[in-house]
C-alpha cells in the first residue's frame, strides 16, 4: 500500500502455515494491489452505484447498537466486561424474534 489509494485497489486474504512451539497454526495475511486492467477499473463504477443505490440498507443499525468503545482500557477492564457478557449470554435462553 505505499503508492495508492487502498479504497481504490484490491485486497487479497491469504493463510500461513506456522509451525510454533506448541505445533502447526495459521496466520492470516493480507496484500494490497492497484487494479490494472480495464474490468477492474470498471469495477469501481460498479461499487459507486451500488454504494449510492443500496446506502440507507448498509447500515446495521441493530447489530451496532450495543457496541462498546474499549480504547484505552486496561486488560483488567477488557476481561471484567468479557466476564460480564459471558454470563448474560449462559443466562439468557436463546428465543426467536416475535412474528
Amino acid at each position: 500500500m505505499e503508492h495508492g489509494d487502498p479504497g481504490l485497489g484490491i485486497f487479497t486474504l491469504g493463510f500461513n502455515k506456522e509451525i510454533g512451539e506448541n505445533g502447526v497454526y495459521y496466520t492470516v495475511s493480507f496484500d494490497w494491489r492497484e487494479r490494472e486492467s480495464e474490468a477492474e477499473k470498471q469495477q469501481l463504477d460498479l461499487i459507486a452505484a451500488f454504494m449510492s443505490a443500496y446506502k440507507e440498507q448498509l447500515i446495521d443499525i441493530e447489530g451496532t447498537r450495543d457496541l462498546t468503545c474499549v480504547d484505552g482500557w486496561t486488560a483488567q477492564q477488557l476481561q471484567e466486561l468479557t466476564s460480564q457478557r459471558r454470563i448474560l449470554t449462559e443466562n439468557s435462553a436463546p428465543s426467536l424474534p416475535a412474528a
